[in-house]
């Protein structure tokens, strides 16, 4: 009897600590969710909603300085923002992520987490997990280093001590006397591309650790688009959000100029890659991989670019004509994959800057 009524006191008190574990588990995931909310983490994501066609309503674009994807890539993703109603991170360049938290009046009445941002800091996804939601697809541009380097020593915020236009022989020929540092002390002549991915500037020249960088972002980036190759990483782009043509087009005016004879002068591309290492390494890997890309997809994907290019010259001479007329116009053009609409309105955000996609954004955003 003694070790019966032993064994079921014992019983008793496995029940109270089962109990009690309970308890503490529940009190604890209840904790944990009010502390997401809070600080504005995702709480959960619903993957089983999201089928391999549905389209991607969420994506981070990583922005460096004067490689116009601002311009370009950002004005795309705007725009889908504002057409499909979602959220934005509203920064204006130059300007870095990690400081929204201690600005609330820099932001919007929309909650945290948000669909998508463009913007310009030094990656670091820590950062963005508190502002974006779960499953974003990050992305990125690039253009030629020395292109890239031409736009950042003609800004007119960039003179030597004459107050004259710095050339790219000039810069060459002594780098350091005309390095710029700029507001954010991330400089914009040096490595930026290295820089703006969180290289240090004593790893520059180190082969190991610039592989192992161009390895992160291979991993967490879900596209690298390259400037020069602006339809076909489009086209990529789209593959990989499943967006629509409608939504990856984009006004011809704005293209970025290419500078071919600028990439075949040997001379200067070899100084500026000694001055550049870590730069080149980047951009030549994943310029690489797109080309890859393309020859992957052979016949169709040509095709793919082909009937988007012609796309987008119908869609920009209606657009041309339907902005100097009154009323809804639409327009319709047939690619290979079914019929496309544009409307008077579709034509004003096509042909809008960046800077007004922006306006447009926060003003329904503060609005609502």
């Amino acid at each position: 009897m003694a070790c019966s009524r032993l064994n079921a006191a014992t019983v008793s008190q496995w029940k109270r600590n089962i109990k009690t574990s309970v308890y503490v588990v529940v009190v604890f995931i209840l904790g944990h969710y009010l502390w997401r909310m809070l600080i504005g983490y995702p709480v959960s994501v619903n993957t089983a909603s999201l089928t391999d066609t549905d389209p991607h309503r969420r994506v981070f674009l990583l922005t460096i300085p004067f490689t116009e994807a601002r311009e370009t890539i950002g004005s795309v993703i705007w725009r889908y923002t504002i057409t499909h109603g979602l959220s934005t991170i509203l920064t204006k360049g130059g300007e870095s992520t990690d400081r929204l938290g201690t600005s609330p009046k820099a932001q919007n009445s929309f909650l945290r987490p948000y669909h998508t941002a463009v913007t310009e800091l030094i990656y670091n996804p820590t950062i963005l997990r508190q502002f974006l939601r779960v499953n974003t697809p990050y992305i990125t541009v690039l253009r030629h280093p020395l292109v890239h380097l031409q736009s950042a020593i003609q800004n007119p915020n960039t003179k030597d001590g004459k107050s004259t236009t710095i050339s790219v022989k000039d810069f060459l020929e002594n780098p350091g006397r005309f390095e710029k540092q700029w507001a954010q002390q991330i400089s914009l002549t040096n490595n930026p591309y290295a820089r703006y991915f969180g290289m240090p500037p004593d790893c520059f020249h180190n082969d190991s650790l610039i592989k192992e960088l161009i390895s992160t972002i291979d991993r967490d980036f879900s596209a690298v688009l390259i400037l020069e190759k602006m339809d076909e990483s489009l086209v990529m782009f789209r593959r990989v959000m499943r967006w629509s043509y409608k939504d990856i087009s984009y006004n011809l005016k704005q293209k970025p100029e290419i500078f071919p004879d600028m990439m075949q002068m040997e001379d200067i591309v070899a100084k500026h890659r000694a001055w550049a290492e870590a730069d080149y390494a980047i951009y030549e890997h994943f310029n690489n991989k797109l080309n890859e890309y393309v020859q992957r997809g052979g016949e169709t994907f040509a095709v793919e670019v082909s009937k988007f290019r012609q796309a987008l010259t119908t869609v920009n001479d209606f657009c041309g004509h339907a902005l100097r007329q009154k009323g809804v116009h639409e327009v319709e053009f047939s690619d290979w994959s079914g019929n496309v609409t544009f409307s008077l309105t579709d034509c004003k955000l096509l042909q809008a800057n960046e800077g007004t996609l922006r306006n447009i954004l926060a003003k329904r955003q503060v609005r609502i």
